[in-house]
């Protein structure tokens, strides 16, 4: 039965990693196309083609950062001090 528990886990932790792979080529793929539209848009003012970029790419740092962190703390979590 533990075997069977761990090939499970590895399985999630696998289909995970598919997953955020796809979306990221996915979101990334969509990103360029836009920015380079929006680059080359004549109409389109100054600061929206500098701040949508700056935005986006403010929020990928941050997103990082939590997630980084996130799984920094995980490791260092004890439920010792929890009481049933």
């Amino acid at each position: 039965m533990g075997h069977q528990e761990n090939n499970s886990k590895g399985l999630t932790w696998v289909g995970g990693v598919v997953l955020a792979a796809g979306v990221a080529l996915t979101l990334g793929f969509g990103w360029i196309v836009f920015f380079q539209d929006l680059i080359n848009d004549k109409e389109a003012p100054l600061f929206i083609k500098i701040g949508l970029p700056a935005i986006s790419l403010g929020l990928l740092i941050l997103l990082v950062v939590v997630i980084r962190d996130r799984i920094k703390h995980r490791k260092e979590e004890g439920l010792e001090e929890v009481k049933w």
